[in-house]
């Protein structure tokens, strides 16, 4: 199998159509990234000089906020444009922004925590750490709210993550 350099299409939005050496290539670029993610100044020329616009649809600022984050640690100009009075501001959104805001607060705890065990004479104690890229499978009928479960636990513990959601016929 040759090593592939760069993916086929312009746009990934899903792995059905990639080969094994694209894969390879996706996951060898996540643990590059997380690399990057440790260092003082968290940033990499990939879209020096180009711009990327984000239409957003929902009044949601932690979303906004991490596409800005990561525009910028690929040093790219950033343009949000949002939708006044958008009508999708509850349901499924606002749950997946639950579990995003509850995995945000324990990634602040990752120095530990003691845990009640069943048998007195065991201690147990909890700790995040990074293991490396995480593959988030997902079904399609909730398409915010279960891969989000996924996704904001590998970040909340460093782990980059890449997700799919999938529908079984």
């Amino acid at each position: 199998m040759t090593a592939a350099t760069r993916l086929r299409s312009r746009h990934l939005l899903g792995i059905a159509d990639l080969d094994p050496a694209e894969i390879e290539l996706v996951l060898d670029t996540a643990v590059a990234m997380k690399e990057i993610g440790t260092r003082t100044i968290k940033k990499v020329p990939a879209l020096r000089g180009r711009t990327v616009v984000n239409l957003f649809f929902e009044a949601s600022t932690r979303t906004r906020l991490s596409f800005e984050l990561a525009e910028k640690r690929l040093s790219a100009d950033t343009m949000g444009i949002t939708t006044a009075g958008s009508s999708v501001t509850k349901g499924e959104t606002l749950a997946a922004v639950d579990i995003i805001e509850w995995f945000a607060d324990e990634s602040r705890r990752v120095y530990g925590r003691i845990v009640p065990p069943r048998n007195m004479a065991v201690q147990q104690q909890v700790w995040k750490e990074p293991v490396g890229p995480v593959a988030a499978f997902t079904p399609w009928n909730f398409p915010a709210l279960t891969p989000m479960r996924k996704i904001a636990a590998s970040i909340a513990s460093g782990c980059s993550c890449i997700s799919l959601s999938m529908k079984c016929s």
